[in-house]
Order: C-alpha cells, then structure tokens, then sequence
C-alpha cells in the first residue's frame, strides 16, 4: 500500500505551518530568554519594522548592532506602517522628528 504524502508525523492532523503541541514559537523564546511573550511579540515587530525602512533607513540596522539609541519603537513602527502604506515623506518626517513633534505643528497649522 502506497504511504501518504510525507510520511508518519507525530503531528498528525496539522498542517505544516500550524503551531507545534508545545506552544507558540514566541512562548518558547521568551522562556528561553527570561522575558515574556509580549516582549517576544514587540521585538519580532520591532525588527520587521527596521527591515521595511531599510530603504530610507537603512542605518537603524547597524545602529541596533552598535547598541547605539535608535529612537523610539513606537516612532519607528508607526514610520514603517506609512511607508508600507506608501507614505514616504510622512515616514521620513516621523524619523526625523517623531510623532510628538509632528502632532504639535499640525496643532499649530491647523488651529
């Protein structure tokens, strides 16, 4: 009798990218680690957010290997979000001055 498509698994019934039985990938380097799952959480998109700016950024990277200040993680994923939405000068703009800073001179123009 011919096997099924790759053979015996010890997780049978799951697909290939589905969570193994021991937990998420992110619970086991924050055990791993010491630290918690939402730390995990926050970094993975921390660094996804460094990888898509890249293009205008592409200093964050080895400021991060340096253990150089990088600015804020909120300023730096709210850049990635505009320029993945194809916001580039409002991506530029809040890496070079931050949120706060763009929020108060937008109160300032449109007061």
């Amino acid at each position: 009798m011919k096997q099924s498509h790759g053979g015996q698994s010890p997780r049978k019934g799951m697909d290939q990218n589905d969570p193994s039985l021991g937990g998420s990938t992110a619970a086991k380097i924050a055990k791993e680690h010491g630290v918690g799952e939402a730390t995990v959480k926050r970094a993975v998109r921390l660094a996804k957010a460094i990888e898509s700016l890249k293009p205008i950024a592409p200093e964050l990277g080895q400021k991060i290997q340096n253990r150089e200040p990088i600015g804020s993680q909120k300023n730096i994923i709210q850049a990635a979000e505009a320029y993945n939405r194809g916001d580039l000068e409002i991506a530029k703009n809040i890496m070079d001055k931050g949120t706060a800073q763009i929020k108060r001179e937008a109160s300032v123009i449109f007061s």
